[in-house]
């Protein structure tokens, strides 16, 4: 009888294939090789001490076992089922009996390498690879290659790319070892299963790269679908990409991407789109370095919205429109985020039926000469409770005179609720912030100087037009770190706008105090109705006087009766009295009883309401 040989195992053998050998071998022996414990090959069928057999044998399912000493150490099942047992010594030997090979194989991890991917940066199609572990695969026509890639489809496409597909199919953990691997003009999909990772060995280390001028590079699994990640490795093209995102997220729940590099050619960075319900994401430690955008939240869908997003720790340089494009989302955390060399740094653009609501951006914003750090203008849809805390605007717009921070909401009622947390604005083409049209504000700490480079003095550190608006604390004079004599005023305050009220708010000269653009002394605060402005400061009594004029930053008529006043000195020393006398304009007349003997100091406080 002529008995089949084992097929070569250095390439990929079926279960099939395997059992196929076994069968015919089963009618003569059911032991089909054993090394004896020094290394001696033996015939079949020997035993060794204590009956310690080693070796493979068949299963009654049509399986197969090897054998390690007498002990079943790893089987395949006539279903496929593996079961893997190892018998360990130690401290450790009661955690780790019965293992199976799953939790084994854990810290390892299959890898694209495993099922063939090379990795060297080179095109391997299928049509052009002649050897294939070791077998020659040269004239193979798509059918052949379907016997070791069922799922191939052209003998165009790349082995780097089916590897890794083969490898997700088999697997909820891959690994990808360092390499450049080219995915060709194919995307990269997760499969429809929660918790799969693809995991490369570093940012700088493994490489997955696209060939195609449209398309995705890499996408999760398309449904309501949770846990799954790609992360640690970078992700470029080697043509100039129209349309696809280098990483999309189109639904789901719980996913991650942490310390992902996305180079050049792209189109779109992250595309989440929520096209599927989609919620709770954490995008960390990436570097983004070309595309139209770099993050798109959300799309034309109104009926679905990206809720929950925690995007912290990356760079977002060189993308035209904007670093990120918000149009539908509720909930999003940007953290430690510096954008640069953008069209802008977030452009909140939420159709109608659309929301971009409860979000807080801390730490961020943005350096581009063609945009503005925060870009919202006349959107139709919802922008609301939207928190910018430290956010920072350098050099906006210096080509089309944009406010470094700019929120317009025109005609949209829904546009509201707008918190900016010691924000700085220095350097931009128009005002430092504009806050137009946009209901409920308050601002505090606020530092806008050396605006208006595009035009001098024709715009403003803050430029409001709008109802309801605080602003506590800052410095809004003119002079900035690179230019002076800029900023038409620190702040200006439409005719139109209502409900106001201005507190301990710094109008400095700058370096510049022969000539800043606003003067030194006064903010502007028109005269309209329903404001509350607070002012204050401190004046020197100088000894032999009873009266000293106190100039305010403020260019309407200060009202006596809520100014206030306060000694760093005992008041008998003033004759027990000391109070404003009379006002004229910003200014008004600090008045006391009795002349002090030394130099006194006061403080004051304007309080001022009209209706």
């Amino acid at each position: 009888m002529t008995l089949p040989t084992i097929p070569s195992l250095s390439r990929i053998v079926s279960l099939s294939e395997l059992q196929g050998v076994l069968s015919a071998w089963e009618e003569t022996i059911t032991v089909i090789l054993q090394n004896a414990p020094d290394g001696t090959v033996s015939a079949p069928g020997i035993s060794f001490t204590g009956n310690q057999t080693t070796g493979i044998r068949m299963t009654t399912d049509g399986g197969i076992v090897l054998v390690a000493n007498g002990v079943d150490i790893f089987t395949i099942s006539g279903s496929g089922t593996v079961n893997f047992t190892v018998n360990p010594s130690g401290e450790y030997s009661n955690q780790l009996t019965g293992m199976s090979l799953d939790r084994s194989l854990y810290g390892l991890m299959i890898t694209p390498t495993m099922f063939g991917a090379i990795g060297d940066g080179a095109s391997h199609q299928l049509s052009t690879v002649t050897q294939f572990f070791g077998v020659s695969t040269a004239g193979y026509t798509l059918a052949q290659w379907q016997g070791i890639f069922p799922r191939a489809t052209a003998l165009t496409q790349e082995i780097d790319y089916l590897a890794h597909d083969a490898a997700l199919q088999v697997s909820d953990r891959v690994y990808v070892p360092p390499g450049q691997y080219v995915l060709g003009a194919n995307t990269l999909t997760l499969p429809t299963r929660d918790g799969v990772h693809l995991i490369g060995a570093g940012k700088t280390c493994t490489q997955w790269i696209s060939t195609s001028a449209t398309g995705d590079i890499i996408a999760f699994a398309p449904g309501n679908y949770n846990g799954q990640e790609v992360s640690f490795g970078t992700i470029t093209s080697t043509v100039q990409k129209t349309s696809g995102n280098a990483i999309l997220i189109p639904g789901g729940h719980g996913h991650r991407s942490i310390s992902i590099v996305l180079g050049y050619n792209l189109y779109v960075g992250y595309g989440l789109y929520a096209h599927y319900t989609q919620f709770n994401y954490w995008i960390e430690d990436f570097e983004i370095n070309s595309g139209t955008f770099g993050f798109v939240v959300g799309d034309g869908d109104s009926t679905t919205v990206v809720q929950n997003l925690w995007v912290k720790n990356g760079i977002v340089y060189n993308t035209t429109s904007a670093a990120f494009q918000l149009i539908n989302l509720s909930g999003g955390y940007f953290d430690d985020i510096d954008n640069g060399s953008c069209g802008n740094g977030y452009a909140f653009a939420p159709a109608s039926g659309q929301e971009v609501v409860a979000c807080d951006f801390r730490n961020t914003g943005a350096d581009t000469t063609t945009g503005s750090a925060y870009y919202c203008d006349k959107p139709t849809g919802y922008v609301a409770r939207i928190v910018l805390d430290n956010a920072w605007a350098s050099n906006c717009g210096k080509g089309n005179s944009n406010a470094g921070i700019l929120f317009n909401g025109g005609t949209n009622v829904n546009c509201r609720d707008l918190i900016i947390n010691s924000p700085y604005a220095d350097h931009c083409g128009g005002p430092g912030i504009s806050i137009v049209n946009f209901e409920s504000v308050s601002m505090s700490n606020i530092t806008a100087i050396g605006n208006s480079i595009t035009t001098p003095s024709t715009y403003d550190g803050i430029y409001l037009d709008t109802n309801h608006v605080s602003i506590i604390g800052g410095n809004v004079g003119s002079g900035g770190v690179y230019d002076n004599e800029t900023q038409r005023f620190g702040i200006f305050i439409s005719s139109d706008t209502t409900y106001y009220a201005i507190s301990g708010v710094h109008f400095s000269s700058g370096d510049n105090a022969g000539a800043v653009s606003n003067g030194g002394t006064y903010g502007t605060i028109s005269n309209c109705s329903g404001y509350r402005l607070k002012d204050s400061g401190t004046i020197t009594m100088p000894k032999g006087q009873t009266t000293v004029t106190v100039n305010t930053k403020m260019n309407v008529g200060v009202d006596i009766l809520r100014t206030f006043i306060t000694s760093n000195g005992p008041l008998s020393n003033v004759g027990g009295a000391a109070w404003p006398l009379q006002a004229s304009g910003s200014q008004f007349t600090l008045a006391v009883s009795s002349a002090p003997t030394a130099d006194i100091g006061f403080g004051w406080l304007v309080d001022m309401e009209t209706t």
